[in-house]
């Protein structure tokens, strides 16, 4: 928007001076337009309906000083092809995220495998330097069956690596931002999955039969893991997500859990597939165990990742560890995903274990566990806590870090 009052909106300030002028444009659909209406008192906010042209006008006609959306959206370049001519600038501070992708219906994992896959292939490729005229060099696959073990190539073939395929539809008008750009293990990955735009809806309780409803009737999480005991005690971040999950379905204790030593990790998916087991921790997601783990011959899910390492004999690419469910259960895989991201939240807002109570509560497992996220983080604290309690990982750094507000590159090599 306008220089000063830009300036006033980083600065959080509609109060003093020129600020108490401030009058900032949002839409009223999107997560963004609720964040920062959240931010500032409603006299400072203009909810505007979509097309971003509309809040364009708004600018143009003075009804607004500011205006907030994505900084891709609301670039220069764009605002001016709206029609836009006078002073403009954007702001440094980013105060919401979003992330864009696929979306399929939970129904049908191998095609939503294969779609995540495939996208995960582009960045992977321009990480290698591997390019659409050097597509044949990337690797080839056997998990979907013979017949798309090019499936990689032949997508980078087609429109290119992540960078190309940028470059091409932003035509160099629209700057690609630092997290969009390709991690290269020197800066933080962790950051938590917007939680969008929270209503009052109430989801289902957790369906009769399903992993849920059998872990709260047996009154304890059984826990696979692949670490060792220490002088009688499990302690880690393995063991520490395990509690998180506890407190967070027997309404705070996280000493509900019975921890399952097993001695590979191969075993590990054996007791998984069975039921022997309600979830492993610890384990590194990969292509082969999302897809096809050749032990069991099934595929699995993968929560967020929560440790980022180098791989022991690969230039490329990083072992990520993750919590695993089974993959006919998505509103357990969700539960679980949702609570590794709670604390990462957690420690992006600043928010302790003393103070897990003001983690945000939500509706989407049912009425039972709006508290979800508040139990956990006071079971065992957020992120950094759970870090620095781990006595046998490194110090942490490099991707292991917070990448506060996106300012660093997101994408990552995942092969």
């Amino acid at each position: 928007g306008i220089s000063p009052y830009v300036e006033c909106a980083d600065r959080l300030d509609g109060f003093f001076g020129e600020c108490r002028n401030l009058r900032i444009c949002v839409d009223n659909a999107t997560a963004g337009g609720q964040v920062v209406s959240e931010w500032f008192p409603s006299s400072k906010i203009r909810r505007v309906p979509l097309p971003l042209k509309n809040l364009v006008d708004k600018l143009n006609s003075g009804e607004c000083n500011v205006i907030g959306g994505p900084r891709s959206l609301i670039s220069p370049w764009i605002v001016f092809s709206y029609g836009y001519s006078d002073e403009y600038t954007v702001g440094n501070n980013i105060i919401s995220k979003t992330f864009y992708s696929f979306q399929t219906r939970d129904d049908d994992h191998q095609w939503s495998d294969f779609v995540n896959w495939i996208f995960r292939a582009l960045i992977a490729a321009e990480h290698r330097g591997i390019t659409k005229e050097s597509a044949d060099k990337f690797m080839k696959t056997s998990v979907f069956g013979k017949e798309f073990e090019n499936m990689f190539s032949n997508a980078i073939a087609a429109i290119g690596n992540y960078g190309e395929f940028f470059a091409k539809h932003s035509r160099g008008l629209v700057p690609r931002e630092a997290f969009n750009e390709v991690n290269t293990g020197n800066t933080g990955l962790i950051s938590s999955f917007p939680l969008g735009q929270r209503t009052h809806k109430i989801g289902p309780d957790p369906v009769q039969g399903s992993v849920m409803d059998i872990i709260v009737k047996r009154g304890i999480l059984r826990c696979g893991i692949t670490s060792k005991m220490h002088a009688d005690v499990w302690k880690g971040m393995d063991e520490d997500y395990c509690r998180a999950l506890s407190a967070s379905l027997f309404e705070g204790n996280g000493t509900k859990v019975e921890f399952v030593e097993m001695d590979t990790v191969e075993n590990g998916f054996v007791g998984l597939d069975r039921n022997e087991v309600d979830i492993l921790a610890g384990v590194r997601a990969t292509l082969e165990a999302d897809v096809l783990e050749p032990t069991t011959g099934k595929g699995y899910t993968f929560s967020m990742p929560y440790f980022h390492g180098p791989l022991d004999n690969d230039s490329f690419g990083s072992k990520s560890i993750a919590l695993v469910t089974r993959e006919d259960d998505s509103q357990w895989s969700s539960f679980v995903f949702w609570i590794v991201s709670a604390t990462i939240l957690a420690e992006e807002n600043g928010t302790t274990q003393q103070y897990g109570n003001e983690m945000p509560t939500v509706n989407l497992f049912g009425l039972s566990f709006k508290d979800m996220f508040r139990r956990a983080v006071s079971a065992i604290g957020n992120y950094d806590e759970i870090y620095h309690r781990s006595p046998f990982i490194p110090q942490r750094s490099g991707q292991n870090m917070l990448n506060l507000n996106l300012l660093g590159p997101q994408l990552y090599d995942r092969f």
